[in-house]
């Protein structure tokens, strides 16, 4: 996403975000404090990993530091969904019994 972002910028972020909206937010993203954002969001459960990456790409953050935040903070969401389906379910059945 970040390179479709990247290769295709607004054509492909209008899709999802309106201009206006953008252009409200854009200086924000540009911002030093957006890679800390970025990070703490990826890192969320619920976050909207997608639409995240995408406006991503429109910044100045560069492969580099887009690759460190997602393999150092992503796979710690990778386990925590995975330990809450595994011993989610496990509680549930024993709960249900």
């Amino acid at each position: 996403m970040f390179g479709l972002g990247r290769r295709y910028g607004h054509k492909i972020i209008d899709v999802f975000v309106s201009e206006k909206t953008l252009d409200k937010y854009m200086d924000k993203l540009d911002g030093r404090g957006w890679h800390i954002t970025f990070a703490l969001l990826i890192l969320a459960p619920a976050a909207p990993d997608d639409a995240l990456v995408l406006l991503t790409s429109l910044t100045k953050m560069t492969w580099r530091e887009f690759t460190l935040i997602i393999l150092l903070c992503k796979p710690a969401t990778i386990i925590a969904y995975s330990a809450a389906l595994v011993y989610g379910a496990d509680w549930l059945t024993k709960f249900l019994s």
